[in-house]
């Protein structure tokens, strides 16, 4: 049993990259500014070999409740600078010197700072734009303890997206990566490569009242290389493929949007034994100045 110590949960760390503040619809005008408040729970709770349920009798697990604050600015709607902050409170029953232990720990995590760059286009009966995404992971969250909220390392990002907006269809696809650094624990996390992809209407809108819904389809893709421990050899417990999705439902009034979704695994195969969970919920309210609806 000792080989499941330390036990990476990845649904926690993937949906972090999946948003572009606030609420994927930044404001486009040069001096606009809006905040964007996010909470997500995942409970890891299952063991996984080689991509198989297994019997967990220890009962190990894990509980992460994030509460993101999130942020941008737009010098000019095609340069803008975000930032996501995760406030973190994390629960473990984990395995540690051969005895099960529980460990708590709350706090700040890293900090993600991303620049990223658009070129829009409009049409008559559509806008797009092309976006280029530059983003580093700052070592901000503490690294001590059982539970650790941050790595202690400087991480790197990239992502190049594509977006499409009619009047009532809305699209995101986006293709990215994060390059990892040795952390404070002598170990380099797995290099993550993702598509995200968002599809979806507007059932309603209302122009006289700024009022609108949108509903959406929402898909990950992901794979990570294997954790290399010091002097270079893989954590055969760490990395792996997976795909999931969610239906996500967006309101927006005015310059505020409310939005909640729920994702849940569709295909996955983790290399060894990892602990695994089987949804993780969100939801989230923003602002933007000025307005952030599509009117």
């Amino acid at each position: 049993m000792k080989r499941i110590v330390g036990l990476p949960i990845f649904f926690c760390a993937s949906l972090a990259l999946a948003h572009q503040p606030v609420m994927d619809m930044a404001p486009r005008w040069s001096g606009g500014y809006g905040f964007q408040t996010r909470y997500e729970s995942v409970i890891s709770d299952r063991l996984e070999l080689d991509g198989r349920t297994t019997g967990n009798p220890l009962g190990l697990r894990s509980d992460s409740q994030i509460q993101w604050l999130e942020g941008v600015y737009t010098f000019h709607k095609s340069v803008r600078v975000t930032f996501k902050l995760p406030y973190e409170d994390r629960h473990k029953r984990l395995l540690r010197d051969g005895e099960v232990r529980n460990a708590q720990a709350s706090g700040l995590g890293d900090l993600i700072l991303a620049v990223p760059l658009k070129r829009y286009r409009n049409f008559m009966t559509h806008t797009d734009n092309l976006a280029f995404n530059p983003s580093v992971t700052l070592p901000t969250g503490n690294t001590g303890g059982d539970v650790a909220l941050g790595r202690g390392t400087v991480d790197y990002g990239l992502s190049v997206s594509y977006a499409r907006e009619a009047i009532q269809t809305f699209g995101l696809w986006d293709f990215w990566t994060k390059l990892h650094t040795k952390g404070a624990d002598g170990k380099i996390k797995g290099n993550i490569i993702g598509f995200d992809m968002n599809i979806g209407i507007y059932p309603y809108q209302n122009s006289l009242k700024e009022f609108s819904s949108l509903l959406f389809w929402g898909t990950h893709i992901r794979r990570q290389l294997k954790d290399k421990l010091t002097g270079g050899a893989l954590d055969g417990n760490t990395g792996g493929r997976w795909i999931e999705m969610a239906p996500i439902f967006v309101v927006l009034y005015k310059n505020l949007a409310f939005r909640i979704e729920a994702y849940f695994p569709v295909y996955r195969k983790f290399n060894g034994t990892q602990l695994v969970s089987d949804y993780s919920f969100q939801t989230g309210i923003g602002i933007t100045f000025p307005s952030l609806t599509p009117f």
